[in-house]
C-alpha cells in the first residue's frame, strides 16, 4: 500500500497493529496483524516453532509537516527553517 494511499495490505482493514517478529529458532523475519491481547502469542511461518521474540518496529506517519510550498520536516533536518 502507497503511502496516504487507500486499500489494505494483506487484509489490514485498520482494526489491528502490525507486529514484527523474529524466531529465536531460525532467525526468520515475519510479520503478524494481532490484537494488543494476542502480542507474542506467534509462531514462526518458516519453522512452525513458538520461540519468537518481538521487535521494535519503526514506523512512518504522515504528521502533517508537509505544506504547501514543499516545506516538509525528515529525519535528517525540517525544510521550513529560513522560510
Amino acid at each position: 500500500m502507497e503511502c496516504g494511499g487507500s486499500g489494505s495490505a494483506a487484509g489490514y482493514t485498520g482494526s489491528m497493529p502490525l507486529y514484527e517478529y523474529v524466531c529465536t529458532s531460525c532467525e526468520t523475519r515475519f510479520e503478524k496483524l494481532q490484537t494488543v491481547a494476542q502480542v507474542g502469542q506467534a509462531t514462526c511461518p518458516h519453522c512452525n516453532r513458538g520461540t519468537v521474540q518481538l521487535q521494535l518496529s519503526v514506523f512512518a506517519s504522515p504528521s502533517g509537516g508537509v505544506r504547501a510550498g514543499g516545506c516538509g520536516c525528515t529525519p535528517s533536518g525540517c525544510g521550513c527553517r529560513g522560510r
